[in-house]
């Protein structure tokens, strides 16, 4: 509704408040005017009914909008060689798609999230990766063994050899619970 002057515009604005707050102070639904309101609320079932259908609804086309655009964002930024994160820095090493610092606080934030969980298998005698059946002597049941030593054997045609020895000791001690020198080699 457009407005001929700032005068008419604060007098409807008055008269909206005032009739408002009257709804309000007598139980009735300050939306349709019609209904009594539900208790504590200032709006009728119907009215409430309305309004939470329209905002699922809008939450619904901006969360897509929003998830098309953050999609087409990371991809561009990837397509340039930089963070598909931040879009600021250049890609990390051997990394695809995020820079130094996203990458340390990608990683902080799942052990944040798995540590708890890793804790309370460990206590209950499980698989620490995935709660699981432990194989006997490690930490680790024998999917998450073999996933590990994937892992570790793709590790060693990317990385040096003494950044393969940290991190088999690291894995050695966090996973099979025995330090490196005294596991045996898998055949």
């Amino acid at each position: 509704m457009k407005y001929k002057t700032d005068e008419v515009r604060l007098q409807q604005n008055e008269e909206s408040r005032k009739r408002y707050h009257w709804y309000k102070d007598h139980h009735i639904c300050v939306k349709c005017g019609q209904a009594e309101a539900v208790p504590n609320r200032t709006k009728c079932d119907v009215c409430l009914e309305k309004d939470r259908n329209l905002h699922r609804e809008n939450w619904n086309n901006v969360r897509d909008v929003r998830n098309i655009y953050a999609k087409n964002r990371r991809v561009r930024n990837k397509n340039k060689g930089m963070c598909a994160k931040c879009g600021a820095k250049p890609l990390w090493g051997n990394s695809t798609s995020m820079c130094y610092d996203c990458m340390i606080v990608q990683r902080n934030a799942t052990r944040r999230w798995r540590e708890p969980r890793e804790l309370k298998w460990r206590e209950a005698g499980l698989c620490v990766r995935c709660g699981g059946e432990r194989k006997p002597g490690f930490m680790v049941c024998r999917k998450c063994y073999d996933i590990l030593y994937k892992q570790l054997d793709y590790a060693r045609t990317c990385i040096s050899e003494e950044t393969i020895l940290r991190k088999k000791e690291w894995v050695s001690l966090h996973y099979f619970n025995k330090p490196l020198r005294y596991r045996e080699c898998r055949p």
